[in-house]
């Protein structure tokens, strides 16, 4: 009885490992590194806010006193003419001012509150 036969030719291969050098380390960030983050906008009847950290990603204390400025841009980058007023709100409490020695890696938190009139 005759029948067919197939070859399946066979492709052999290997594969060199693959080896590159490590990425060097992240350059260490300067003594007098500070990075800012701001929270989502929370909203509560007609007010808004968000959280504001600052966290000191340097390698020295950092002296911190008083409070953060505030300004408010408009869309073309502008500076609008704004009331800013420091106490506390209808979304956080006010301590006041004070002066601190932020340690590495620690950080501060503050709360930007608004309303419309």
């Amino acid at each position: 009885m005759g029948g067919f036969r197939f070859v399946l030719p066979v492709l052999l291969f290997s594969v060199a490992a693959c080896s590159s050098p490590a990425p060097p380390p992240p350059p260490a960030p300067p003594a007098d590194c500070a990075r800012y983050e701001s929270g989502p906008v929370e909203p509560a009847l007609g007010h808004r806010a968000f959280v504001l950290t600052l966290t000191n990603c340097g390698t020295a204390a950092r002296a911190v006193s008083g409070y953060p400025d505030v300004q408010v841009l408009g869309p073309e980058g502008e500076v609008l003419d704004v009331w800013v007023e420091r106490g506390s709100s209808y979304m956080a409490i006010d301590p006041g001012p004070g002066t601190f020695a932020l340690a590495p890696g620690k950080s501060l938190v503050t709360v930007v509150s608004w309303r419309t009139r």
